[in-house]
Order: C-alpha cells, then sequence, then structure tokens
C-alpha cells in the first residue's frame, strides 16, 4: 500500500488493507520502530507518517525526468543555472 499511498494515517491505512482503525495504528508503530515510516505531524490526534525512503526514491526519479526535458519546457522554478 505505501507504493502507492507513501503518506497514511491510520484511517488512511485501515481502509487501504482492510483492517480496523487499532489494527492499522499496531501496524503503523511497528513500521515506525522499523524506521519504515515517520511520524509528519505532531500531537497524539490524526497522525500523519511518511515512508521517507520511498518519497526520496520518487522525488530522485522526477528529478531524473526532468533532467530528460528540454530546457525550454522546464518550469522556471526547476531549472538551474549555468
Amino acid at each position: 500500500m505505501l507504493g502507492c499511498m507513501p503518506v497514511v494515517n491510520a484511517k488512511i491505512a485501515a481502509e487501504g488493507i482492510g483492517v480496523d482503525e487499532r489494527t492499522a495504528r499496531r501496524a503503523i508503530s511497528r513500521l515506525v520502530q522499523h524506521g519504515i515510516l515517520k511520524q509528519r505531524s505532531a500531537g497524539a490526534r490524526n497522525r500523519m507518517y511518511h515512508a521517507e525512503a520511498l518519497l526520496q526514491c520518487v522525488d530522485a526519479a522526477v528529478s531524473r525526468a526532468f533532467d530528460a526535458v528540454p530546457s525550454d519546457l522546464v518550469p522556471p522554478s526547476r531549472q538551474q543555472e549555468p
């Protein structure tokens, strides 16, 4: 599920894997303990988690894709100075 949705909360995870939210929170806790997920939001309620390694891979792939695009098609915010 993280491959399709690398940022989750207990409700999203529960719906994604077909379990109740309590079971999803336990699964998330294990993923946090193993360093697969990191808590993204502060507080005790509505916590969001992200799979940092997966997001880094996606970011690298996007960067490589922009490197392959002709410079006149690259948005100004993504252009590198010569």
